[in-house]
């Protein structure tokens, strides 16, 4: 049969900026051969079961990668600089722990890895999450999110939609999404705690222009937070693995490539002949990269240089459409952008240069001919003012 080469990478016995507590810096195993999916495990020690479950579902997806943090989340006493209600040795809260650069170079590496990231809560946090969206009160219960507050249909085909329906169907494990915005009762499944919108590895993936203080403003769809009760972790872990594969089997053979409705300003007023620039234009709702294209104008992406070549765009990227208006007054000149397949025009008007001269002429203060009635009243105040003179010199 076929052999599998791994590569493990093993960060030994890093001492944290402490000096206090000297832990295992991470262990990183890549498959060159498997699925675009990173398998993370971000709370070993703290989140248990969770190590294991890691390793089972990397080997059991034949992922590409498998991200194991060496640290306890606790491990060190100092505050992270990043975030400083957490420590420096949590590899989901600190910008310079070896788990976040790992991740940040494989998603470098590719705009559609799908990253799964375990995480695990407790008793009281159960508690709290019953009382939003599990009126069963079901010990096995899960939280998805994707890091950004989910505001899409239930029936989306992102990877977490699939996943999350793949369990309430099976019936056994109960499954909440975060979206404060959509939560409404207990007998609903949306909840508004563990979002892991702090998740310095999900803002990343998300587009955040800062990931230690920037929410991410629309979702990559492409990271999967996934918060599990102790009962699942320690009974389930099979269970999840089934519907893991399953999710990714209908994820893979259909991917979401139909963006969020999206669309460009028009500008009125227009100066001939000048640059005119449109707002930017976040666009998401997609989970692959699309193609992207323009007539009669240019685009930039991310603040990148401008261009008129086709190219490609990700879920979260920020778009700038800009053209140089019409030669003519009163002349529209439009820009068609295309996204998948899916087209929008940005327009400029210009002025209406008849209707503008006529204004100015018809103004007092303008470079026009002054009535015959400012006339008289000028000749008027130039006779007083030379009479006024006469008689000073006269003096």
């Amino acid at each position: 049969g076929s052999t599998t080469r791994y590569y493990i990478f093993h960060i030994a016995w890093q001492a944290l900026e402490d000096n206090k507590y000297r832990t295992l810096g991470g262990t990183y195993v890549f498959n060159p051969s498997g699925k675009n999916i990173s398998i993370q495990v971000p709370h070993p020690s703290f989140d248990s079961n969770t190590n294991v479950q890691g390793i089972t579902t990397f080997f059991g997806l034949q992922a590409r990668y498998l991200l194991v943090s060496g640290t306890h989340r606790n491990s060190s006493t100092q505050q992270s600089t990043c975030q400083t209600d957490y420590r420096v040795s949590d590899a989901a809260h600190n910008a310079n722990h070896y788990f976040q650069s790992v991740h940040q170079a494989i998603d470098d590496l590719s705009n559609e890895t799908l990253f799964i990231q375990l995480h695990g809560f407790g008793s009281e946090t159960r508690e709290k999450l019953r009382l939003q969206c599990d009126a069963s009160e079901n010990p096995l219960l899960l939280n998805m999110s994707t890091g950004v507050g989910d505001i899409d249909p239930i029936n989306k085909h992102s990877f977490m939609h699939l996943l999350h329906k793949k369990v309430n169907d099976a019936g056994s494990i109960r499954s909440c999404i975060y979206s404060p915005s959509q939560h409404a009762s207990v007998n609903d499944v949306y909840s508004t705690s563990l979002g892991g919108t702090l998740n310095t590895n999900g803002r990343y993936t998300n587009g955040s222009t800062d990931v230690c203080s920037a929410s991410a403003a629309t979702s990559s769809e492409r990271f999967l937070h996934l918060e599990q009760s102790y009962e699942v972790r320690r009974d389930q872990r099979d269970i999840m693995l089934n519907h893991l594969k399953s999710a990714w089997t209908d994820y893979a053979a259909s991917p979401d490539l139909v963006p969020d409705p999206f669309s460009l300003n028009q500008i009125e007023n227009a100066a001939v002949n000048s640059e005119q620039v449109s707002s930017p234009l976040v666009i998401s709702g997609f989970n692959r990269s699309l193609a992207i294209s323009i007539i009669d104008g240019e685009y930039s992406i991310n603040n990148a240089g401008f261009t008129s070549a086709a190219g490609t765009v990700n879920s979260g990227d920020s778009i700038v459409v800009r053209h140089t208006s019409s030669n003519n007054s009163a002349a529209q000149k439009n820009t068609t952008l295309n996204i998948g397949g899916f087209s929008k025009i940005f327009s400029s008007m210009t002025m209406n240069e008849q209707t503008t001269t006529s204004n100015t002429s018809n103004n007092s203060g303008g470079g026009g001919s002054l009535p015959i009635n400012m006339l008289i009243v000028l000749s008027i105040l130039l006779g007083l003012n030379h009479l006024a003179r006469r008689r000073h010199f006269k003096c």
